[in-house]
């Protein structure tokens, strides 16, 4: 099976799926013409302790927020970043300087 999807490569055929392909080159060389998402205070201090690794409960209770509008905030901030994980969060506010490595 290996054998011959090395073959397939080298034939020309790509080893990725066409929507995973789009997607990693989305994601290592992101279109510059796109608007950058505009988050709101709120969504940046929200967006901050969700990088530095808190749960949403225990951002409820910095923020003095309950789980509920933490989660909401959460939801919102994932949908204007394009992004699904905390993973993607962590990086996203590391690009917007929101965080460094000497606040973890």
């Amino acid at each position: 099976e290996l054998t011959g999807m090395l073959k397939h490569i080298v034939d020309g055929q790509p080893p990725l799926s066409p929507a995973i392909a789009r997607r990693l080159l989305g994601f290592f060389n992101p279109r510059e013409d796109v608007a950058p998402a505009h988050l709101t205070a709120r969504e940046k201090e929200v967006l901050i302790l969700i990088a530095k690794g808190y749960s949403t409960p225990k951002v409820a209770g910095l923020l003095g927020i309950t789980s509920n509008t933490a989660a909401g905030y959460v939801k919102s901030i994932y949908a204007k970043l394009n992004i699904s994980s905390r993973a993607e969060a962590t990086m996203e506010a590391s690009r917007r300087g929101l965080v460094t490595q000497s606040m973890f």
